[in-house]
């Protein structure tokens, strides 16, 4: 039961990152998007 546990914590935790990274890369994307934009 430990074990199970301690595997869903960490399947969580990769999953929450990469969505979060997944999340940071997109919207730093739009935004260095939005600067080349304004800049022309």
């Amino acid at each position: 039961m430990r074990q199970f546990r301690l595997l869903l914590a960490t399947v969580g935790t990769i999953s929450g990152f990469t969505v979060y990274h997944r999340y940071f890369s997109l919207s730093g994307f739009s935004i260095a998007f939005l600067k080349g934009a304004s800049d022309d």
